[in-house]
């Protein structure tokens, strides 16, 4: 089976069967009627590459978007009596590579998605919408991925309002994670992107789908030390701004080998399917995915290979079945999808009946459901330990955390009160420049008094030694007798 790319499509109403498939790059299809005849095939298209969807609007028209080998992303649409088609875009292949188309209709809305990869750049992908409001058509990127140049199935559905959820896959600091954003078609604008939950394992396989209670079903292969576990998840009132996540179970048991994981909605019964080890399982609950069954082996010839076939339904006939991917198998010409076949053979109850039957005896039921009891109060025991050591550890980490802010508060105070230190000492810096420069003048001053003042001195020790002389000559004497 193809992880990524479901090549064959069922479109099933009340009168008529349709089965599209595509092989050797051509779409072909045949129909089944009232009958239960199936006609010879008919090829639509040559030169596509295999990747394509359909899908069914209220009135029963077909709707087909596929790419060719030219690039051109086509889009059919098939009247009751004719096909017309349109190139919506082109990617040249050189340069582009496109994956997952996927179509969807919903009143007079048709939606088309896919993901764009640059070839120099595989890295790097984008989720695009385009959009038909009725009048005419518009594209929105979704979401860019980084990544290692692969890129998962993405998931869409809708709430009764008609707004879109999708749900898809993307590693967020080297881990995994799942990622969820919805798309208001009246406003024709895309919500921010919210993760939901991580996979732990770059080839996890996810899947989910939407009913019409307006809950949003996810389930998830998730590897833990190499044991793979199939998890479950839902969020109800998605119509809602505050829609909550909620019912975070484990459904299968610990086999390495549970691969692809698929959910039905049968009646008032929640399925959830999935491969071991080339086996068809299966896990179901009557209480909206509160509690699950053990594992229960659903019956498929073993000489016959598993596939995924889109499954398309006429609401308005099947509204006791949702589901988007289903497992089958071909058995001379027909196709077989268990546990839903039993609806369309009228053998399962409708949506408003109380009780589901199975194909299961009722003291295996009654087992099952012991086990899933005493597995889920284990479940719940240890959830709520995990929950009490958790609380301890925020507890720890909050304490360290409130020291840690009141350092940050302490350094932070230090640092303003070294940056006020450092503005007064350049401000004394600046005063003392200004001292130390009159200082310097004036010692150069006192330098040229001093040096006067020598000057003055020698010349009065001079004039002294002088007046000395004289003296001792008698002469001031004799000047001085001379005038009495």
């Amino acid at each position: 089976m193809d992880k990524n790319i479901c090549h064959e499509h069922i479109i099933k109403n009340k009168t008529q069967s349709w089965h599209f498939t595509c092989r050797q790059n051509s779409i072909f299809y045949r129909m089944r009627d009232e009958n239960d005849c199936w006609t010879d095939d008919t090829k639509l298209l040559d030169n596509v590459l295999d990747d394509f969807s359909v899908d069914a609007d209220s009135k029963g028209s077909l709707h087909l978007i596929c790419l060719n080998t030219k690039g051109e992303l086509i889009y059919f649409v098939y009247n009751g009596t004719h096909w017309y088609n349109k190139v919506l875009a082109a990617f040249p292949l050189d340069r582009y590579k496109l994956k997952h188309l996927t179509i969807s209709c919903r009143s007079k809305h048709i939606n088309v998605f896919f993901a764009v990869c640059p070839i120099k750049s595989p890295s790097v992908c984008t989720i695009q919408h385009n959009f038909w409001n009725g009048s005419k058509w518009a594209n929105f990127k979704v979401a860019r991925i980084t990544s290692d140049g692969s890129i998962d199935p993405f998931y869409v559905g809708y709430d009764h309002a008609g707004t879109i959820h999708l749900v898809y896959k993307a590693p967020r600091l080297g881990v995994e994670q799942l990622y969820y954003c919805k798309f208001r078609s009246d406003y024709s604008i895309w919500g921010n992107p919210e993760r939901i939950t991580t996979v732990g394992g770059g080839d996890a396989y996810h899947y989910a789908l939407t009913n019409n209670n307006d809950t949003l079903h996810l389930v998830w292969n998730y590897l833990v030390n190499g044991v793979n576990h199939i998890k479950y998840l839902q969020r109800t009132k998605i119509s809602y701004q505050r829609a909550v996540w909620k019912n975070d179970s484990i459904i299968s048991g610990e086999g390495a080998d549970d691969e692809q994981p698929l959910f039905y909605i049968i009646g008032n019964t929640q399925w959830v399917v999935w491969v071991h080890k080339g086996l068809l399982f299966g896990s179901f609950s009557y209480d909206e995915g509160k509690n699950w069954t053990s594992p229960v082996r659903i019956d498929t010839p073993l000489d016959f290979k598993l596939k995924i076939y889109k499954v398309v339904l006429d609401r308005s006939v099947y509204s006791e079945i949702s589901v988007l991917l289903a497992y089958g198998y071909e058995r001379e010409g027909d196709i077989i999808i268990p546990v839903i076949d039993d609806v369309f053979d009228g053998e399962h109850p409708k949506a408003e009946d109380q009780k589901v039957s199975i194909d299961v005896d009722e003291d295996k039921i009654k087992e099952y459901a012991i086990e899933a009891k005493n597995f889920i109060s284990k479940l719940v025991e240890e959830v709520g330990k995990i929950e009490g050591k958790k609380k301890e550890i925020e507890g720890m980490i909050m304490k360290q955390t409130d020291e840690i802010k009141q350092s940050c508060d302490d350094l932070e105070e230090f640092k303003k009160e070294v940056q006020r230190l450092g503005e007064r000492l350049e401000h004394i810096k600046n005063e003392n420049s200004g001292i130390m420069s009159s200082i310097s003048n004036w010692q150069n001053k006192f330098k040229e008094h001093q040096h006067a003042l020598d000057e003055m001195t020698n010349k009065h020790i001079e004039l002294w030694e002088k007046s000395k002389g004289f003296s001792e000559r008698g002469l001031v004497r004799k000047i001085l007798d001379y005038f009495k």
